[in-house]
């Protein structure tokens, strides 16, 4: 006999007299983990093999009849015949009290699920239900912010700053952007829900969002500049930092006149070198022309055929002898 439409109709009968347990709600994290707890008493010591545990899944449509069977346990084991081809290929336990554990979380595991719990020894009986909301969120990207200017600028610059970030669920609030320069803290918040266009736009792909935003400042000073998406977790961006670029003063009279004396100075040491050089070099020219002129042969006799000094003095001797 098949014991689901009995269950079904048990289920209904129970939450339309108010004696169900009111439905929690968990939070989980794209590609995170989901733990939802059955919350089954066993004030009679049932034996395992006694009880039977299924969680389903409420359909988001209702086409058809019946719920999506997440999982199953059956005195203790793993039952896959009822499981719904869509869970067969997850990450799913079921634990022996029945909490049902999803693991790598997809925005599409969002809603709700029922935990029934049978006691079967001579008949089925529903012994006990509970019910969950999951409701699943996805973190925004790290938000990116630029400009169309450079980052070194004029003073008085108005410059156009751009924000954005993507894959964020469910749909963001607006973004909030902080400047900081030497005359403090500056914040302003863009609500998206009061401002649309180029101010804050949010756009949807599937389930998922993307948000942009423009702002516009006049840079007087060096800033730094922030851009944070508020949502269900706040994400901020990295501070982009500008700068202003420094006007170099006019050149004095005196800066002139020190340029002026700096260039006499060098122009008379090249000066001074050149000459010194110069005249060096000159003199050595002038000495070899010197030399070579005093080496020249003079006409004198050559020693070798002067006579000796026996000669001379005899030479002398006859001189005398004649002039007498």
């Amino acid at each position: 006999m098949n014991l689901w439409p009995i269950a079904f109709l048990t289920t209904f009968y129970l939450i339309s007299q108010g004696t169900a347990t009111p439905s929690n709600e968990v939070t989980a994290y794209v590609t995170g983990v989901a733990d939802l707890k059955c919350r089954f008493e066993n004030t009679q010591n049932t034996s395992l093999h006694h009880l039977r545990f299924v969680w389903e899944k409420e359909k988001a449509q209702k086409v058809g009849s019946g719920n999506h069977v997440v999982a199953e346990l059956n005195k203790g084991e793993r039952i896959w015949d009822h499981v719904t081809d869509i869970f067969k290929n997850r990450t799913i336990e079921i634990m022996p009290n029945g909490d049902l554990q999803i693991s790598d979380i997809t925005l599409e595991d969002e809603g709700k699920y029922l935990c029934y719990v049978f006691k079967q020894i001579k008949d089925s009986v529903l012994e006990h239900i509970e019910i969950w909301k999951l409701i699943i969120l996805a973190n925004f990207s790290v938000p990116h912010i630029s400009s169309d200017s450079h980052l070194v600028m004029e003073q008085n610059s108005v410059v156009n700053f751009h924000c954005s970030s993507s894959n964020g669920f469910p749909k963001p609030y607006g973004i909030y952007w902080v400047i900081t320069d030497e005359n403090g803290t500056h914040s302003h918040y863009i609500d998206c829900n009061l401002n649309h266009g180029p101010l804050c736009n949010i756009r949807s792909n599937s389930r998922t969002f993307h948000i942009f935003s423009n702002f516009t400042w006049t840079v007087k000073s060096n800033i730094s500049i922030t851009c944070t998406v508020v949502a269900h977790h706040n994400v901020s961006s990295k501070a982009l930092h500008v700068g202003i670029r420094q006007k170099l003063p006019p050149p004095s009279e005196n800066d002139n006149l020190k340029y002026i004396i700096a260039a006499v100075i060098i122009i008379g040491i090249i000066t001074v070198f050149f000459v010194y050089f110069g005249c060096r070099r000159k003199r050595k020219m002038c000495g070899l022309t010197s030399s070579r002129r005093h080496g020249e042969p003079a006409n004198t006799m050559d020693s070798n055929n002067l006579p000796e000094t026996g000669e001379l003095l005899s030479i002398g001797k006859e001189a005398e002898v004649n002039v007498s």
